[in-house]
C-alpha cells in the first residue's frame, strides 16, 4: 500500500522495497533484490497482508531470521483473509495491527517506526582475556550456540538478578 511507503518516507526513512508497486510479478530479479534489501539494507520490515501472498510470508520469515523488527498490518475488513499462522506470530520483534482507514495506517506506521528503534540490536565489540575465550569456544561447541549468544544470555541472566537495574527501570 502506497500510504505505508509514503508515511515511512515522510518520517525520513529510505524505503527499499517500494519497487513492488512498480515491478511485474514475473520479474525474476525483483525477488533477489528484495531478499538482499531485507538482509543488508533494511532495519525493519512492514508487511501489508490483507491480500494473500506467499511472498510476503517469506519476507516476514526472512526479516525475523535477520532479527529485524516487523510490522504486520492488514485491513480489518480483510481479517478473515489473513492467515491464522500470521495472526498468531508471537515474537518480540513483531507488531501486528489492523486498520479501518488511511489515517489509522499512518498512525500505526509512525508508531511502529518510533518503537522499532528500541528493538534493534546494537553491535558491540568485546575484548576478552584468553581464558574467557577458551571457555566460550568450549561452551559454543558443547551447547551448540554462537559465542555472542552465550555472552548475551549471560548478560540477560545478570540483568534479571540485578536489583539496582530493576529500580532504575521503575524510575524511567
Amino acid at each position: 500500500m502506497e500510504t505505508i511507503v509514503n508515511t515511512a518516507k515522510k518520517s525520513g526513512h529510505k524505503v527499499y522495497a517500494d519497487h513492488v508497486f512498480k515491478t511485474e510479478i514475473s520479474d525474476p530479479l525483483a525477488f533477489a533484490h528484495e531478499m538482499n534489501d531485507i538482509r543488508k539494507q533494511s532495519q525493519a520490515l512492514i508487511a501489508e497482508v490483507s491480500i494473500h501472498s506467499t511472498g510476503v510470508g517469506h519476507d516476514i520469515r526472512l526479516a525475523l531470521s535477520e532479527k529485524k523488527p516487523t510490522l504486520i498490518i492488514y485491513a480489518k475488513k480483510e481479517e478473515k483473509q489473513v492467515s491464522e499462522i500470521i495472526r498468531s506470530i508471537n515474537n518480540r520483534l513483531v507488531t501486528i495491527a489492523s486498520y479501518s482507514n488511511i489515517s489509522e495506517v499512518q498512525d500505526i506506521v509512525k508508531k511502529f517506526i518510533n518503537n522499532s528503534k528500541s528493538k534493534l540490536d546494537t553491535k558491540f565489540i568485546l575484548i576478552i582475556p584468553p581464558e574467557i575465550d577458551r571457555y566460550l569456544e568450549w561452551a559454543s561447541d558443547y551447547k551448540r550456540m554462537h559465542k555472542a549468544q552465550l555472552v548475551r544470555e549471560a548478560v540477560e541472566n545478570y540483568m534479571g538478578n540485578d536489583k539496582d537495574w530493576e529500580e532504575y527501570q521503575k524510575e524511567e
